[in-house]
């Protein structure tokens, strides 16, 4: 099964990512949080798009060297981003993304920041600096875990568009020069199938190999049979001209002693000759010894690491059935689950069969800092409007209502929440 690295990332990142990022970069945490939560799949997807073919994971693999990425420093990222060490890899992950993105680094930067609503793009450029590295440690680290060569990564990235659909932002990924997040997952897909093309006709030719491995041994067995059948018969002639001779020149009981031997001869060859035709036949019909390199079995994999689970995971979203929906979201986070994903599509769909309208309403409660609530109840509504149009429902057919607060019998779980209901 392949990996999910976005979820493997998003997991491994520490609690407060946004909050220590937000003091690097010079933003606030809930802009900075909406800026890590549409550029991590765009980096992904960057990656992925270059990476999945055998020559191009080759390419990654030669950036994964760079000793500036530090697996054993995705234990303590906090600690990493808190001290001085967060310089040294903002400075490698500048070079990071020119090798990743080429010219295209400038105008992710640019769009980045117009979408999460970060102050300018030299903020934007810094964060995705701050990310490209750390994305890169991780996937490093699911290399050496894995034992992964081109092959093995260019198979893992190539099968990261399923994880990534409704995920990309269509801005950024109009910023790396494709015409919508479908387009660039397309690719991918075409990438996969080329690889799995190739594997099936390496494979055909191998058992090309084998059955000209088994007409050989078929054909050996035969002769080896037929010689031997000859050598009774001869064996067997000779005995009786020795016992025909023995008997023209003894009597009594001794002239049919010849015949005897000559008689347990022949049932010995024979005997000799049935174990000789069992083993011809079991080479004709048994693979061949050794096998071509080509099909030797490819070691098994090892299962998948361990990823852990948000802290407080929100209620199940609403089934993909219509209008309305719920989508929730964990604490603090503007990240889709698969279960949100599911019921936007059904929203989606309702909304496009009935040809009308939407509404968004971001909830949130009244505990803690009420402009930071109001502001990631919006960046939530915002992410899931996105993904209304990933989803094929016409932007103009959207329409944002203001934060709401909940009251009376509401409890946290309905806090994190947007809500999708039919336009007036």
């Amino acid at each position: 099964m392949t990996t999910n690295v976005l979820d493997l990332i998003k997991h491994g990142l520490p609690g407060n990512f946004s909050d220590l990022a937000g003091k690097l970069v010079g933003e606030s945490p809930g802009a900075t949080q909406t800026a890590v939560t549409s550029a991590l799949p765009a980096l992904v997807a960057a990656i992925a798009q270059k990476g999945a073919t055998a020559d191009g994971a080759q390419g990654v693999l030669s950036l994964l060297d760079n000793p500036a990425l530090n697996t054993g420093a995705l234990s303590n990222l906090s600690g990493l981003l808190g001290g001085q060490g967060s310089t040294s890899l903002t400075n490698a992950g500048s070079g990071l993304l020119s090798s990743l993105l080429g010219d295209k680094s400038e105008a992710l930067a640019g769009t980045l920041a117009s979408v999460s609503g970060l102050r300018n793009a030299q903020s934007a450029s810094s964060l995705l600096a701050l990310l490209a590295p750390i994305v890169l440690t991780f996937i490093k680290r699911l290399v050496s875990e894995k034992g992964l060569g081109a092959s093995g990564l260019a198979s893992v990235l190539a099968g990261q568009g399923q994880f990534l659909q409704g995920t990309l932002d269509r801005r950024l990924t109009g910023a790396l020069g494709f015409a919508s997040p479908s387009a660039l997952l397309d690719s991918l897909g075409g990438k996969a199938a080329a690889a799995m093309g190739a594997a099936g006709a390496a494979m055909a030719s191998a058992g090309a190999a084998i059955g000209s491995a088994g007409a050989t041994a078929a054909s050996t067995a035969q002769r080896a049979g037929a010689a031997a059948a000859s050598t009774a018969q001869r064996t067997g002639a000779a005995a009786a001209d020795v016992a025909a001779g023995a008997a023209r020149t003894t009597s009594g009981w001794m002239r049919w002693l010849p015949w005897v031997i000559g008689a347990i001869i022949v049932l010995f060859l024979l005997s000799r000759l049935s174990t000789c035709s069992d083993t011809a036949n079991k080479s004709a019909t048994a693979p061949p010894a050794q096998a071509p390199t080509a099909m030797a079995p490819a070691p098994a994999a090892p299962a998948p690491a361990a990823t852990t689970p948000p802290a407080s995971p929100p209620p199940a979203a609403a089934a993909a059935s219509g209008l309305p929906a719920n989508v929730y979201f964990d604490v603090g986070s503007t990240a889709l689950s698969d279960d949100a994903k599911k019921a936007i599509t059904g929203a989606a769909d309702a909304a496009k069969q009935s040809g009308g309208n939407v509404e968004l309403t971001g909830y949130t409660d009244k505990t803690g800092d009420a402009a930071k609530n109001e502001e990631l109840a919006k960046n939530r509504a915002v992410a899931v409007k996105d993904a209304l149009v990933a989803a094929g429902l016409a932007e103009s057919a959207i329409s944002m209502k203001p934060p709401a607060f909940v009251t009376g019998g509401g409890n946290d779980n309905e806090a994190r929440r947007v809500e999708i209901t039919k336009a007036p």
